[in-house]
């Protein structure tokens, strides 16, 4: 009998310690009692009563007084600015308010950058700690300048005066014995491009004014081109092709004394007369004279093609003729269709452009070229050289 309730009272133990501290009893009969306390207590601070006599506190208060807390405190007279005090009276790099920084040299006081040597711009000065135009210039935005003597700024910001001119009391003036011509100071004693007069060309030689032909000959212009003498080669002057006054077609070009077709034209005519046909366009002469393409076919490079390629565009020429024309560089369609350059002209990026032959010279670079011309090739003709007023060839 002591075995067995010595026995019950352990597995009475076991059973309590393994059901979470439910309370049971068993007696010696074999009977067992089971007393179970649902009770729930749940306080305003998060604890839970569960009356097992297990009390969990679930409460998600926390506490910063663990030592990891950072003060952020400065002192009266400073700002925090990026993680760091600062006194923002005297802080040049947070002059006034964080991030504010006295750039060129300068110096903070009372919160307000004053300017620096370096700070300032051309022609600007450091007074009272701030930059400001020195006296007798105003400001012209990227500097300032004084309007009565600067040739950039000549009476007011932004008024440049010709190359190789001054500024006087605030008007541009070119210096004695030069004139302005196309906004640079030139002497037209002695310049070939402006001889004598402004854009008076010379292709011989400007003594005094005067232009003297040397090794050039010297035409005298018909009545009905308007009078006057020029200095020519007569070898290679479309409008004195061969001799004076002989002007070749706007479709040719003048090559050893002769009117010859232009490049990628050939001469379709008969008995003598001159007929050039664009032999690379026309669709009635494709690829030779009177080689025409059928019907609804266009002619490009010299063969029929159903559509005109870029960079062409399609042009009606007249005479029922369809016409794949490059407006850049095409002078029967420069720059529009059927605007038809002059015989000294080239068409360059859609202009008609004039040129002149580049008398004595047959490669570029030509010293005959003056200034505002470009030395180029004459299209098609690589031996000829002429100096075309535009600033590019093509």
């Amino acid at each position: 009998m002591r075995i067995a309730s010595l026995f019950a009272l352990a597995l009475t133990t076991a059973l309590g310690a393994g059901c979470g501290g439910e309370s049971r009893a068993v007696d010696a009969g074999g009977d067992a009692d089971t007393d179970v306390d649902t009770d729930t207590d749940a306080d305003t601070d998060g604890d839970t009563d569960t009356g097992s006599g297990t009390e969990s506190d679930t409460g998600s208060e926390t506490d910063t007084g663990t030592g990891s807390d950072t003060d952020t405190s400065c002192a009266e007279a400073e700002e925090l600015c990026g993680g760091v005090c600062v006194d923002l009276t005297d802080d040049v790099n947070n002059c006034g308010v964080c991030g504010n920084a006295c750039g060129g040299g300068g110096s903070c006081v009372a919160g307000v950058c004053n300017c620096g040597a370096e700070a300032c711009r051309p022609g600007e000065v450091c007074a009272d700690g701030a930059c400001e135009c020195a006296p007798g210039t105003i400001d012209c935005v990227v500097a300032c300048a004084n309007i009565a003597d600067d040739e950039g700024n000549c009476g007011g910001c932004g008024n440049e005066c010709p190359e190789g001119g001054l500024c006087d009391a605030g008007r541009c003036v070119c210096p004695p014995g030069l004139i302005n011509c196309g906004d640079t100071c030139v002497d037209t004693t002695g310049d070939e491009a402006n001889c004598g007069g402004c854009g008076d060309f010379c292709p011989g030689e400007c003594v005094s004014g005067v232009c003297e032909c040397g090794v050039l000959e010297e035409c005298e212009l018909a009545a009905w081109r308007g009078g006057g003498t020029v200095c020519t080669d007569t070898d290679l002057d479309a409008n004195n092709c061969g001799d004076c006054n002989i002007v070749c077609q706007a479709d040719q070009y003048c090559s050893s004394g002769g009117c010859i077709c232009r490049d990628g034209w050939e001469n379709c005519g008969g008995g003598g007369w001159a007929d050039c046909r664009n032999t690379n366009r026309d669709p009635a002469n494709c690829g030779g004279c009177n080689d025409a393409c059928p019907a609804g076919q266009y002619c490009w490079d010299g063969g029929c093609v159903a559509a005109c390629p870029e960079p062409s565009e399609l042009c009606d020429i007249g005479w029922g003729r369809d016409y794949c024309a490059n407006q850049n560089t095409d002078v029967e369609n420069c720059g529009g269709c059927g605007t038809f350059c002059q015989v000294d002209d080239v068409c360059i990026a859609g202009e008609c452009t004039d040129y002149i032959p580049a008398f004595g010279c047959d490669a570029c670079p030509c010293d005959i070229c003056a200034d505002g011309t470009s030395c180029c090739s004459f299209p098609g003709d690589d031996a000829f050289a002429v100096c075309v007023e535009s600033d590019a060839c093509s």
